[in-house]
């Protein structure tokens, strides 16, 4: 309930969030009419019984959050994703997807071995791409070491001259 009119409260309250809220929950075809104190007593006690009811709780969350008692069957949750998988879905792209698309594809359906395809080491594991064209043909991945998968790339070479012109230890490259 609001607080009266002309009052400090009131101006603070009517800058708050709560005052919009409060505005649009009120129809406009009551807008600008008073309740009567009797009447507001009579709601007041319906929302009491009706929110301290469990049942009701449980109605009413339910309603808000769009859930309506109903689930659907796995056969349909099935199909639903049969409809929207790959090429089917809207947002599809194909190869046009870029590094991180192709990747986020790739990783999934690529079988990850225990070791490194290249050193054999148990090591954690990236995905590299053989021939550099990023294309969803899971022969041309290869699920390699963080040290592999720089000397495959050139990147560890990159990095040991650039550390030689610091002065820094570099990485033997086996």
């Amino acid at each position: 309930m609001p607080p009266k009119k002309g009052t400090i409260a009131y101006d603070n309250w009517k800058n708050s969030p709560g005052y919009s809220k409060f505005c649009n929950t009120i129809s406009a075809l009551h807008k600008g009419k008073t309740i009567s104190l009797k009447h507001k007593q009579q709601l007041r006690e319906f929302a009491i019984k009706r929110f301290s009811d469990p049942l009701e709780r449980k109605k009413i969350s339910d309603t808000l959050t769009g859930r309506k008692g109903c689930e659907h069957t796995t056969e349909y949750k099935e199909l639903m994703r049969e409809l929207h998988l790959n090429d089917k879905n809207p947002q599809w792209k194909g190869d046009d997807v870029g590094h991180e698309g192709v990747h986020d594809w790739v990783e999934p359906r690529k079988q990850k071995p225990t070791a490194c395809e290249h050193c054999f080491e148990n090591k954690k594991l990236e995905l590299h791409n053989l021939d550099g064209e990023y294309t969803r043909d899971l022969s041309k991945w290869v699920w390699l070491c963080r040290k592999c998968h720089m000397l495959l790339d050139g990147r560890l070479e990159k990095l040991n001259n650039y550390n030689r012109t610091r002065g820094v230890q570099c990485l033997q490259s086996t």
